[in-house]
């Protein structure tokens, strides 16, 4: 009997926990579905035999709620990194067309953002590309100043493609003006813009003397120096009241660069420039094209010293009672420091040179000034006094002018006059014999 009972105890424990569990998965279920919705199960379960309407299809209901297939953009919204003629290769069309619908001048200027319009593309319609036949290509003319990749940019085609389409084409970087070539898969050639020039940001001049404000650009992007940025700053640095006399020297100008990298945003102020040399003997860096005083506005002189002495082939000038720098492209660099006053002559020295000794200078020079001018004072006296004891005597005797004979008409009718005639006894001179002293041929009369 305990046995029968104890199994009766196990049957009804396995199946209250098997109900237990059907509750607890019916109650998961109907938790999930929607509140006030028939559960698809159910339904079916429940449903008559002979019933042969079919339960609801929920596919079926969406047939009205089916969207249509979204229809192809008319326009594209540029993303940061693309380029036009990658976007009309996206789309099938040329970047001529492109460039044509969204009136744009220059492929290159395009700006995230920007939303363009796809020519030839209606909503629904089917994609360009998808229709469009492959073209075998247009053969065009390279124009000056275009590299390979500037062309497969603007055909919206890989530089790939090109080197494959053309034989010819070894090295991509060595294309020549005029060579022609092939550009596979479009269909009709476009206008080859180059590309804009590229410069480095400009950099602000000031002229000291004019009050003049100038900003040159004055290198490109690549490093190679601006031609037109060489002869703005040669006509801002000129003589004043002179016409630029000579261009500055290409490496001035890419040191001046050095200079603005170096102190970003400031402004280079210039004291003097180009100079004209007034002798042949008396020539300078600045008669050359090759030197400029100047300052960086908001640097000390002895922190751009320190910057510039870091150039190669320069000519580094401190001056430590002024408010310039010299600079100059040289051979062999140089350096020198210079304790002069502003109009004062040159006092060279050591960098640890003492205000003392620089004083015990000065007071040599005046000393050297004056025992000169005493000299030149001496010299003058007596220079004065020579001339006064010259001025001082007597003017010498005219001597008697000789009376010729007359060669006109009346020459008979005036009496002979020999042109030897003997002077007075008073005015003879040492050479004509007295008469006494008449020769032996003279003959007595």
């Amino acid at each position: 009997m305990n046995m029968m009972n104890n199994r009766k105890y196990e049957r009804m424990t396995l199946l209250c926990l098997v109900a237990a569990t059907l509750w607890t998965y019916s109650f998961a279920v109907h938790a999930r579905e929607p509140q006030g919705a028939a559960p698809a199960l159910s339904a079916r379960s429940h449903a008559p035999v002979g019933d042969r309407t079919p339960a609801p299809n929920k596919v079926g209901q969406g047939a009205k709620s089916r969207k249509a297939a979204p229809a192809v953009p008319e326009t594209h919204l540029v993303q940061n990194g693309e380029f036009l003629g990658g976007i009309a290769q996206q789309y099938g069309v040329t970047t001529a067309d492109l460039m044509q619908a969204n009136d744009i001048d220059n492929p290159d200027r395009i700006q995230a953002g920007t939303v363009l319009q796809i020519p030839g593309r209606d909503s629904g319609e089917t994609p360009v590309r998808a229709r469009a036949k492959k073209s075998p290509g247009v053969v065009i003319s390279i124009p000056d100043g275009l590299t390979l990749t500037r062309i497969a940019k603007l055909y919206g085609v890989s530089v790939r493609a090109i080197v494959k389409a053309n034989a010819s084409l070894q090295n991509p970087d060595r294309i020549r003006s005029g060579q022609r070539i092939l550009i596979p898969g479009v269909d009709k050639e476009i206008e080859l813009v180059p590309p804009p020039p590229c410069y480095k940001p400009a950099v602000e001049f000031y002229r000291v003397r004019t009050d003049e404000t100038q900003k040159i650009a004055l290198q490109f992007c690549d490093g190679r120096t601006n031609p037109d940025g060489v002869e703005a700053l040669s006509r801002l640095s000129s003589p004043v009241g002179m016409e630029m006399p000579f261009l500055l020297h290409p490496k001035l100008i890419d040191m001046m660069q050095e200079v603005a990298d170096a102190f970003p945003g400031k402004r280079l102020e210039i004291i003097s420039g180009q100079r004209v040399a007034k002798s042949k003997g008396n020539e300078s860096y600045h008669n050359k094209g090759q030197a400029m005083d100047f300052r960086v506005a908001g640097v000390t002189t002895k922190k751009l010293v320190s910057e510039l002495r870091k150039f190669k082939n320069a000519g580094v000038g401190y001056y430590p009672n002024s408010v310039f720098v010299h600079l100059d492209t040289r051979e062999r660099s140089a350096y020198w420091i210079d304790y002069s006053a502003p109009g004062e002559k040159a006092i060279y020295g050591r960098a640890d040179m003492t205000a003392a000794e620089i004083e015990a200078i000065r007071a040599e020079r005046r000393a050297e000034a004056a025992a000169r001018e005493r000299e030149d004072k001496a010299h003058f006296s007596q220079q004065l006094k020579a001339e006064i004891e010259l001025a001082m005597q007597p003017e010498p005797a005219a001597a008697p002018t000789r009376r010729t004979r007359k060669k006109d008409s009346d020459e008979s009718a005036a009496p002979l006059e020999t042109s030897s005639a003997v002077p007075a006894p008073a005015e003879r001179t040492s050479h004509t014999p007295a008469p006494a002293e008449r020769t032996s041929h003279t003959p007595e009369t």
